[in-house]
């Protein structure tokens, strides 16, 4: 039986985070989870990320406001770095995406994606290729963006933006759609990321359907791939 302490959050969660062991010993037991949380909302909200130590005790540590937004922030884990990723839309401007250790939010350092949107669908983090991958509904486009220098990149989807992870065996991402009109069908596409040393150079380019024939009648509403521990880029 693990204790558990629970955390006072003045507000919604709306993302949770989990990242294994330590930065000292990434394979130990428990790790770190980041419960994401929407406070203080008015013409925008408040982004407050409250970090749990998990061990032989579930204990909360210091949290940190990242951001103001408004619309919809998407999460995602980097499991062989370690770290945490948070892609905030501001009230203004492109969207901002934070990386942090999971255990120190107050240290988050942000860079700047290509999207000017506020309905972020998901992100992805391409980790051999040190991408970032996010969607949008509106916009109907997944965006990739080099985690060094922030280099974009964008591909039209010709559909709206929902679910996407990366898969560590074949390093593309997927991406699915599932309709929510009458007569639209629904898609299960691989986008392959390739990237230069430098960060300076991105593309992402469909996986054709010679190589690539997932059934088409397949509507997808949660996604999950197996991720190898300890994990290694080739």
């Amino acid at each position: 039986m693990v204790d558990f302490e629970q955390p006072v959050l003045n507000g919604e969660m709306i993302g949770l985070l989990g990242v294994r062991g330590t930065p000292a010993n990434p394979t130990g037991r428990g790790g770190t989870l980041d419960l994401a949380v929407s406070q203080n909302c008015a013409a925008s909200c408040e982004l407050f990320v409250q970090p749990l130590a998990v061990g032989d005790m579930v204990s909360p540590t210091v949290g940190q406001v990242l951001d103001s937004f408004i619309g919809t922030p998407a999460f995602a884990s980097a499991q062989g770095e370690g770290l945490v990723y948070f892609a905030v839309p501001p009230p203004t401007g492109s969207v901002r995406v934070y990386r942090s250790q999971p255990r120190a939010p107050e240290n988050a350092m942000p860079f700047t994606a290509p999207p000017a949107v506020s309905d972020l669908g998901a992100l992805t983090i391409a980790e051999c290729q040190n991408v970032g991958i996010l969607t949008s509904a509106s916009a109907e486009a997944l965006y990739g963006v080099t985690l060094s220098v922030a280099a974009g990149r964008t591909l039209d989807l010709g559909r709206a933006g929902q679910l996407a992870v990366w898969e560590p065996f074949t390093r593309d991402v997927i991406a699915t759609y599932n309709p929510t009109m009458a007569g639209e069908m629904p898609e299960i596409a691989a986008i392959t990321i390739t990237s230069n040393a430098s960060g300076t150079s991105l593309g992402l380019e469909r996986r054709p359907a010679d190589v690539w024939s997932p059934p088409d009648d397949v509507r997808v509403n949660a996604m999950a791939v197996r991720f190898p521990f300890p994990f290694e880029c080739e």
